[in-house]
C-alpha cells in the first residue's frame, strides 16, 4: 500500500511540474502592458491605385473630389522613370509636379511607385520593354534620389518597383531574380533615405 501511494504522489508531482514548466515556457516571451504604437495604425485604411497624371488640371480636381467623397485616404500612384528621364540627366517633371501638389494640398496619403526604366538604362535585349529593370541598379538609385529630393516634403511613402516576381515586370528574356531585385531595392532605398530621412519604404 505504501508503495502504491508513493507512486501516486510521484505521478501527481510530475504532472504538476509539467504544468508549471509548460506555463512558464508559454509566458516567457509575453509582453506586459500595451505594445508600442504602430506607425500610421490609426490612419483609415481606405485607398486605391490611381493614374492621376492623365487629367487636365480641372479634371484632376474633379477626380480628387470624387476620391475624397468616397472616403479614400491612401492614393497609390506610379512614377514612371521611363517617362520622366527620357535621356540621362534630363527630367520632365511638369505633369507630376502638378499632380503631386494637388494631392498633397488635399491631404491624401500618397504612395509613389517608382517603376519602369528608360530605354537608355536597360539591357540591350530589353530595349523595347519599359517594364524591364535597368542594367545597373545604381541608375535607378540616382532616379530615386531625384524623386525624393523633389517630392520629399510632400510624400512619405515609396514602393520600389511593381511586381518584380512576374516575368513581364522583370524583362521579357530574363528569369525572376530575387538577388537582382534586392540590389535594385537597396540602391533606391538607400538613396531615398539619404534624401528624405523620414521616408517609409513599403
Amino acid at each position: 500500500g505504501v508503495a502504491f501511494y508513493a507512486l501516486l504522489l510521484f505521478i501527481v508531482v510530475a504532472l504538476l511540474y509539467g504544468v508549471v514548466a509548460q506555463h512558464r515556457m508559454y509566458w516567457q516571451s509575453a509582453v506586459v502592458g500595451l505594445p508600442p504604437e504602430i506607425p500610421d495604425a490609426a490612419v483609415p485604411a481606405w485607398g486605391t491605385t490611381v493614374a492621376l497624371e492623365q487629367y487636365t488640371p480641372a479634371e484632376l480636381e474633379r477626380a480628387l473630389d470624387d476620391l475624397s467623397q468616397m472616403g479614400m485616404v491612401w492614393l497609390r500612384q506610379t512614377i514612371p522613370w521611363s517617362e520622366i528621364e527620357p535621356s540621362p540627366g534630363r527630367f520632365e517633371w511638369e505633369k507630376w509636379d502638378r499632380m503631386i501638389e494637388a494631392v498633397s494640398r488635399r491631404g491624401f496619403r500618397l504612395i509613389l511607385v517608382l517603376d519602369t526604366s528608360p530605354e537608355w538604362a536597360r539591357h540591350p535585349e530589353d530595349a523595347g520593354q519599359p517594364l524591364a529593370p535597368p542594367a545597373d541598379p545604381a541608375t535607378f538609385g540616382r532616379f530615386a534620389d531625384a524623386v525624393a529630393k523633389r517630392y520629399g516634403a510632400q510624400v512619405d511613402y515609396y514602393q520600389l518597383w511593381d511586381e518584380p516576381n512576374l516575368r513581364p515586370h522583370w524583362g521579357v528574356e530574363g528569369h525572376i531574380d530575387p538577388a537582382g531585385y534586392a540590389a535594385l531595392l537597396r540602391a533606391a532605398a538607400t538613396a531615398i533615405r539619404a534624401a528624405d530621412p523620414t521616408a517609409t519604404i513599403l
